[in-house]
């Protein structure tokens, strides 16, 4: 009803004018050109008690792997892939998004020297390698940790997912590891189904060695 409104509007004050006048007489507004249909991943999801930085054990840049949710409610076929830093959200839109459709999206989290430690990362990301059994998560290299995150995109909306918590994966031995103790590798490849801690938790462990240090 406003839009028939303000068109007649425009009719009316362009009268005899040239069509150049009649052709200005535009009742879209830049809202409504920006709603298409998408789904996001909040970095501040991603990053949650865990933190965005360079440091080790905290977020530099996710990766995240969206599948289409097949019939039988597994993941379905890979529609697209991201690789973003910790404080952009990642955005998928239409196409290849379809909208009532629902998705799975696998997030893989590296710190600095993870994703340094992968200079192939992004083109690997783009072509992830396809696991033994269609319905398991891709395997990306060097990531600390993974969450998975679910979402159903809606015609011309932009819907955010909603994500689980990160739970740690195996990370191997780093060249500029100082230690060269077995047990540690063990306790890194123990770790696969342990949570992550949170960054509150490693400050707070920090903060007690300074301590005992003075």
């Amino acid at each position: 009803m406003k839009k028939a409104f303000a068109l007649l509007s425009c009719l009316a004050t362009a009268g005899g004018l040239s069509l150049a006048a009649l052709t200005a007489c535009e009742t879209g507004t830049a809202t409504d050109e920006a709603i298409i249909t998408s789904v996001t991943v909040r970095a501040s999801d991603i990053t949650r008690g865990l933190g965005c930085s360079e440091r080790a054990g905290q977020v530099y840049k996710y990766a995240v792997i969206a599948h289409v949710v097949a019939s039988n409610g597994s993941r379905g076929a890979i529609v697209e892939t991201k690789l973003a830093d910790c404080f952009a959200d990642a955005t998928f839109i239409d196409p290849p998004i379809v909208s009532d459709t629902s998705y799975v999206l696998d997030v893989y989290l590296y710190d600095r020297a993870g994703f340094d430690g992968q200079p192939s990362l992004a083109s690997i990301v783009a072509s992830p390698p396809s696991p033994a059994d269609a319905a398991d998560p891709v395997a990306l290299p060097g990531a600390f940790g993974k969450l998975t995150c679910t979402v159903t995109a809606l015609f011309q909306v932009q819907a955010f997912s909603s994500c689980g918590e990160a739970s740690a994966l195996p990370v191997p031995a780093r060249p500029d590891a100082s230690s060269g103790d077995s047990s540690v590798d063990a306790a890194a490849s123990d770790a696969s189904d342990a949570s992550l801690p949170s960054e509150a938790s490693t400050d707070a462990g920090a903060d007690a060695g300074d301590a005992a240090d003075d």
